[in-house]
C-alpha cells in the first residue's frame, strides 16, 4: 500500500534499506554477457585451489574466477583477449566451454552421460559424487530426495558405463541401485525414473537377475530360495535392508544360473 511504501522511504532505523535493482545479467549466448566472455569449468573439485591457481596463472588480472561451492563446477569471465584465446585452447584436465544460457544448460544437462539412482538414503549429494568418482568426473549430481531417486551425470559415456557397474554397491550402509540413465529419444514408453521399461535392474550384465517386488518383511532368504528354486538353480539372493533397523525393504532380486531358469 501506499502507507507501506511511506513508511519505508521514511525509515531511519538501524536495518539498511535500499531499493531493490535489477542486475544486468546480459545476454550470455555464446558466452557474451555484459563482463566479458564466460566459460564453464567443469570437473573443479578434482583439484585444489592451489591448483586451480597454477593451472590458470597464464590469464590476467581481468579474468574473474566464479567457483560454485559444493558443485564440481564453475565461470571464468574476462573481457581480454588473450584470456579468451587461452580458454578456448585448453587443453588440460579440465572441461571448459562457452557458457550457456540457463534454459540451453538445463535442456543440454538433460542429455549429458547419466546414471539413475534410488535407495542412497540420508547420504549427501557429496558422498554420492565422491562415491562416484571412482567411474571419472561427475560433472553434476541431482537428487529428488521426496521422490526417492536422483541421477548423476558424467563428461563421457565411458565415465558413465562404469558407474553404471556400481550398481548394488554399498555407500554408508545404504545399497545403491545404479542404471544407465539413456537419452529422451532413446526412452521409448518406459518409466519416467531412470528410462527403459521393465524390472530388471541395470548395472552390470545381470541378464538372469529378477526382480520381486511386494516381498513380506518376515521372509527370508532361505524362503526365497525355496521359492524361486522349483523353477531353475538359484545363485544368488539379495534382500536389501534399512541401513539404520536393518528391517527388509519390501522387494529383493534373485538371481539364476542360467537364462532357462530365468524365463520359468
Amino acid at each position: 500500500t501506499q502507507a507501506d511504501l511511506d513508511f519505508i522511504n521514511n525509515y531511519k532505523g538501524k536495518i539498511n534499506i535500499e531499493e531493490k535493482k535489477e542486475r544486468s545479467r546480459g545476454d550470455s549466448r555464446n558466452g557474451q554477457t555484459a563482463d566479458g566472455t564466460k566459460f564453464y569449468i567443469g570437473g573443479v573439485s578434482s583439484m585444489t585451489d592451489e591448483q586451480l591457481a597454477e593451472e590458470f596463472k597464464a590469464l590476467s588480472d581481468d579474468a574473474v574466477f566464479d567457483k560454485i561451492p559444493n558443485r564440481d563446477f564453475g565461470f571464468i569471465t574476462s573481457k581480454n583477449e588473450k584470456d579468451i584465446d587461452f580458454l578456448k585452447s585448453y587443453s588440460g584436465r579440465l572441461r571448459i566451454n562457452l557458457s550457456k544460457p540457463k534454459t540451453e544448460q538445463r535442456n543440454s544437462g538433460r542429455d549429458q552421460p547419466s546414471v539413475f539412482i534410488k535407495d542412497y538414503g540420508e547420504n549427501s549429494e557429496d558422498d554420492i559424487k565422491k562415491h562416484f568418482a571412482s567411474a571419472g568426473v561427475v560433472t553434476d549430481v541431482y537428487l529428488l530426495r521426496d521422490r526417492g531417486f536422483g541421477f548423476v551425470r558424467f563428461g563421457t559415456e565411458e565415465e558413465r558405463n562404469k558407474a553404471v557397474d556400481l550398481n548394488y554397491s554399498t555407500l554408508n550402509g545404504e545399497t545403491l541401485f545404479v542404471k544407465e540413465q539413456k537419452k529422451r529419444e532413446e526412452r521409448g514408453g518406459g518409466d519416467r525414473n531412470g528410462g527403459g521399461g521393465g524390472q530388471r535392474g541395470g548395472g552390470r550384465d545381470r541378464k538372469n537377475r529378477l526382480f520381486v517386488g511386494n516381498l513380506s518383511y518376515d521372509a527370508q532368504e532361505s524362503d526365497v530360495r525355496e521359492f524361486f528354486g522349483s523353477m531353475g538353480q538359484v545363485s544368488d539372493v539379495y534382500i536389501p535392508r534399512d541401513r539404520e533397523t536393518q528391517q527388509m525393504k519390501g522387494y529383493c532380486f534373485v538371481e539364476f544360473a542360467d537364462s532357462q531358469g530365468f524365463q520359468n
